[in-house]
C-alpha cells in the first residue's frame, strides 16, 4: 500500500465556537451537515459556519463552503448532507452523499515496491479509484527495473489476458525473470508452464526443477506438486517414499491437496506404513477445507469400511457431494450405488444420469455403463 513519507502527527483545533472531535472514529455536525471520519488513524475534526477542517497523520482536508480541498487538490462538491472519510494506510477515501470525490487521479510512488503496492490498489480499486492502464504501467516500470514481484504479477496478467493482451510467451518471459529473481510463486507457475508447454517447449525436467525450487522456499502448492511428481515420476524418477514425504509436508502445513494425497498413501500403505484411521483423519481435514475429491474418497471408505464402520448410506451422501462438483470417480461410484441399490433405493435410470455425466467428461467407464444400461432399455 502507498504510504506517506510524513510522520504521524495529531493536530487539535480548539478555536472558540467550533464543534471539535478528536478520536480514531470522529464525527461532527454543523449547519445541518455531518462529517464522519473512520479508520485506524487518529484525527481531529472541526467545523462551523459551513467551513471544516480534518487533520491527522499526514492528511489535511479543508472545506470552504462547497469547495473541498485535500493535499492541494480541490473539488466543488455542491450541496451535500454528509461527508464520509476513510483513513487507512493509503490515500484518503472520500464520499459525499455516497459519491466518491477527490480520488487520486495521478498518484505517485517513490520506489519499485511502492509502485507494486500502488499498482495492486489501482487494479483492484482498493482504497483508490480503479485505473487498470495505470496499474499496468506501474507494474511494467517496476518489472523493467528488476522487481521480482512486479515481474510475477505482470506475467500473471499476460497469462490471463487481464488488462493486457493475452500472451503465453510474454507471460512466460516475465515469470521466468521473476523466478530467477527468487520469487517462489513465479517459480511454481513456471513449473506449470513447462509442464504444459505453455509459452515454451514442454520440458518435464525443468518443470520438476522449478517446482522443487519453489517447494524448498515453502510454496505450499509446489510442496504438494513435488510430491505428485515423485508419485508419478514426472520429470524425475518415481519414488513413493519421497512422494509421501512431500505430501506429508503439504498436509501438515494445511494444504488440502496435500492432506488428500497423504491420506490416500496412508490408506494404501504405499511409501508409508498403512494407517487407515489416520487416513480418515486427514481426509476429514481436507473436507474441512471443502476439497471435493476428498468427499469421494471418504465415501469409498464408508462404502467398504476402511478405517470406519461400513455405512453405505453415508457413502452415497458423500459421493453425491463430490459428483455434483464434477468429480468423475464420484459420478461413477454414485451411479454404481444407484444401479445396485447400495445405500440407496435401486434406480438404474438415476444411475444412467450420473454415468452420462462422467461419460461426457471423457470417462470410458461411464461410457461403457451408459451403453450397457441403454441396451437394457433404461433411459
Amino acid at each position: 500500500m502507498w504510504k506517506s513519507i510524513l510522520m504521524p502527527v495529531l493536530l487539535l483545533t480548539t478555536l472558540s465556537g467550533l464543534d471539535v472531535a478528536a478520536q480514531s472514529n470522529a464525527s461532527v455536525s454543523f449547519d445541518g451537515k455531518r462529517i464522519t471520519v473512520s479508520g485506524d488513524t487518529p484525527v481531529s475534526v472541526s467545523a462551523a459556519n459551513g467551513n471544516a477542517v480534518v487533520v491527522g497523520s499526514g492528511i489535511r482536508m479543508d472545506l470552504q463552503g462547497s469547495v473541498l480541498t485535500v493535499d492541494g487538490r480541490s473539488e466543488d462538491i455542491g450541496d451535500f448532507t454528509s461527508i464520509e472519510v476513510t483513513l487507512d494506510d493509503g490515500p484518503p477515501h472520500i464520499e459525499v452523499d455516497g459519491r466518491v470525490v477527490l480520488a487520486p487521479s495521478d498518484p505517485k510512488a517513490t520506489n519499485e515496491d511502492d509502485k507494486v503496492a500502488l499498482a495492486v490498489a489501482l487494479f483492484t480499486g482498493n482504497g483508490i479509484e480503479k485505473n487498470i492502464p495505470q496499474a499496468v504501467q506501474l507494474l511494467s516500470e517496476a518489472a523493467s527495473a528488476g522487481n521480482p514481484i512486479a515481474q510475477r504479477n505482470l506475467g500473471l496478467l499476460y497469462r490471463d489476458g487481464s488488462g493486457v493482451p493475452q500472451s503465453d510467451r510474454t507471460a512466460f518471459e516475465w515469470l521466468e525473470r521473476a523466478a530467477l529473481g527468487g520469487d517462489n510463486i513465479a517459480q511454481e507457475e513456471l513449473g506449470e508452464f513447462y509442464a504444459a508447454g505453455r509459452g515454451t517447449a514442454r520440458d518435464l525436467e525443468k518443470s520438476f526443477g522449478w517446482h522443487q525450487a519453489a517447494a524448498q522456499q515453502g510454496n505450499l502448492t509446489a510442496v504438494t506438486n513435488l510430491g505428485f511428481a515423485y508419485d508419478l515420476g514426472i520429470g524425475t524418477e518415481r519414488d513413493a517414499v519421497k512422494a509421501v514425504e512431500w505430501y506429508r509436508k503439504g498436509a501438515e502445513q494445511g494444504d488440502a491437496a496435500g492432506q488428500f494425497n497423504y491420506a490416500l498413501k496412508l490408506m494404501s500403505g504405499l511409501g508409508v506404513a498403512k494407517d487407515e484411521e489416520a487416513a480418515i483423519e486427514w481426509l476429514g481435514q481436507a473436507i474441512a477445507q471443502d476439497y471435493a475429491p476428498a468427499y469421494n474418497s471418504l465415501g469409498y471408505a464408508y462404502d467398504v469400511g476402511i478405517g470406519v464402520s461400513q455405512d453405505t448410506a453415508e457413502a452415497v451422501r458423500l459421493y453425491k457431494i463430490a459428483a455434483e462438483r464434477g468429480i468423475r470417480d464420484a459420478q461413477i461410484n454414485l451411479g454404481v450405488s444407484y444401479e445396485q441399490g447400495t445405500g440407496v433405493a435401486r434406480n438404474p435410470s438415476e444411475a444412467l444420469i450420473w454415468y452420462r455425466l462422467a461419460a461426457r467428461a471423457g470417462d470410458e467407464r461411464g461410457a461403457a455403463a451408459v451403453a450397457r444400461l441403454e441396451a437394457a432399455g433404461f433411459n
